[in-house]
């Protein structure tokens, strides 16, 4: 501590500020005088004249302190009181820690400097900036999907001039006709190839200009926000030289949706909330585009994504799917082509992420098999029937679930991929069924990993077919209600106390009169808290 004088008039009189000072000083030398001015009441017209002389003051103390804390140095070293090689270890590390430059393969500094910024007036840039990368991929899709439609309806008219009697008059035998499929095969498979490798590389470069780009915020936030503006501005170009106009509002269809807020227990009450709602699985993990000051963003749902990432309110999905582990056909190539819409730059892309889980059952189904091979004498020679049934054990059985984690959807951060079988479409499933221990299994996964929202299809199905009547609806619902409330007291007892969002989701088709009929069961089964009314 160094005493610091300073002599000034008022009202007069002459005043004399005493004030011990710390050298060097702990903050800027503006946030100081704002200190000591709000310390002494001191008037603001005196905060300049005051500030002048503290600069000369702590910088000619801070010079004479630096230059004695070096000639002491020195001293010791010339003493030798400290060896060579120790001071040369201690200025390596101290060296390597203050100028380290880490690969953008850093999850651990990617993860913090992203909570740090994503909750600061950085937000907009991120999510524009986010939005205008988005548009890049749209951009290479729609470039993709023009290119290959194009080269099939050529391929369909060389193939129908050689069926329907040959090209320029020349008859096309069953051979020829063969050849040329199989050419228009594999150049269909080539095109499609080259346009996945332009879509990853694409992808791998905005994640490297990503990551510079949020560590370039933390040092220029204006710099960066005016570069968001210009990738934003760019993002609207490509979108009206597509033909897709947006507005204020999102042009998404409103869904039916009706909230309850329940008591579960009867001594301990837990209070949660409950949602209905009628919507396509995949809106949910959509993103719509929308205008906001001549700039593209993304929806409102997207800012509070954005903002649980990191935090211990997340947002899960049940998603049924067979149990092959790929994205070739239904409802899984759907979720495939919404995920690879946009570049997710926290966590591996979808395809990584279901060869890491098929590695990882494949391995668990091999260590589950060695008992019964090392207790086995006979060294006869599998037959082709066992080898299909070893590849059916590979596979995830019906009522199990894997997650994959996403950051790029618009209101999803987990989704639990339930297997399951035509075996729902029956009308006589119980409690017991494969699929309803499923989603016990992942309700606990829930309450165990911090994922307080979650997404259930209500009736076991993400579509509407005629077998379903009204009773067979009412019945499926019922049973889901009750298993739901019975899984959620069970795990109430052993978890916290914090209240959660369970979001029953039916098919679109389902018709205005059943939604409302299923809206009038849900609180003859889950006890509604009743709401205070002043008199």
């Amino acid at each position: 501590m160094t005493l610091f004088e300073y002599q000034f008039q008022l009202s007069g009189k002459s005043n004399c500020l005493k004030v011990d000072i710390p050298i060097p000083l702990p903050t800027t030398l503006t946030d100081f005088c704002e200190r000591l001015s709000k310390a002494h009441q001191i008037p603001c017209f005196i905060l300049p004249s005051l500030k002048e002389k503290l600069t000369t003051f702590v910088a000619l103390e801070e010079q004479q302190f630096y230059s004695q804390r070096a000639s002491s140095a020195i001293e010791n070293l010339k003493n030798q009181k400290f060896s060579t090689s120790s001071l040369s270890k201690q200025w390596g590390q101290a060296f390597i820690k203050c100028d380290s430059k880490e690969p953008p393969s850093s999850n651990l500094d990617f993860s913090s400097l992203y909570k740090k910024l994503i909750h600061s007036t950085s937000l907009m840039s991120i999510l524009n900036v986010e939005h205008a990368f988005a548009m890049a991929i749209q951009d290479v899709i729609w470039d993709r999907d023009r290119t290959i439609a194009e080269l099939e309806k050529r391929q369909a008219e060389e193939m129908s001039e050689a069926l329907s009697g040959g090209i320029g008059g020349r008859a096309f035998t069953d051979i020829q006709i063969n050849n040329l499929a199989q050419r228009h095969f594999e150049r269909l498979e080539s095109e499609s190839e080259r346009w996945e490798k332009v879509l990853a590389t694409l992808k791998r470069d905005q994640k490297v200009q990503y990551y510079e780009w949020l560590k370039s915020i933390d040092q220029d936030p204006q710099q960066s926000s005016e570069r968001a503006r210009s990738l934003s501005q760019r993002a609207r170009s490509v979108l009206e030289s597509k033909g897709v106009t947006g507005s204020e509002d999102s042009d998404r269809e409103a869904r039916l949706e009706e909230s309850f807020t329940i008591h579960l227990g009867a001594q301990l009450k837990t209070t949660h909330n409950l949602r209905l709602m009628a919507t396509d699985v995949l809106d949910l993990c959509r993103h719509a585009a929308s205008f906001i000051s001549g700039g593209a963003v993304g929806e409102p749902q997207r800012l509070q994504t954005a903002l649980s990432l990191y935090s211990h309110k997340l947002c899960g999905l049940v998603l049924l799917v067979d149990d092959r582990l790929n994205s070739y056909s239904g409802i899984k190539k759907d979720f495939a082509e919404v995920c690879s819409q946009s570049t997710d730059f926290h966590f591996p892309e979808l395809a990584d992420q279901l060869t890491l889980i098929e590695q990882n059952i494949a391995e668990h189904s091999e260590l589950k098999a060695r008992p019964s091979l090392s207790n086995s004498d006979s060294g006869s020679i599998k037959s082709g029937s066992s080898a299909d049934s070893q590849e059916k054990k590979s596979r995830p059985r019906i009522g199990s679930f894997y997650v994959t984690k996403h950051s790029n959807l618009s209101e999803v951060h987990s989704v639990f991929h339930l297997v399951t079988d035509d075996t729902l479409l029956h009308n006589d499933i119980n409690s017991r069924h494969s699929a309803i221990l499923g989603l016990r299994n992942i309700l606990k996964a829930c309450f165990k990993y911090d994922i307080t929202t979650l997404t259930i299809p209500l009736l076991l199905t993400l579509e509407m077919t005629e077998e379903m009547t009204i009773p067979w609806c009412m019945k499926r619902a019922e049973l889901v209600f009750k298993c739901v409330k019975g899984f959620m007291m069970e795990m109430s007892t052993w978890a916290d106390a914090e209240s959660r969002t369970i979001q029953f989701m039916v098919p679109k088709g389902l018709s205005v009169d059943t939604f409302n009929m299923l809206s009038n069961m849900l609180p003859g089964i889950f006890r509604q808290s009743d709401p205070i009314v002043g008199s």
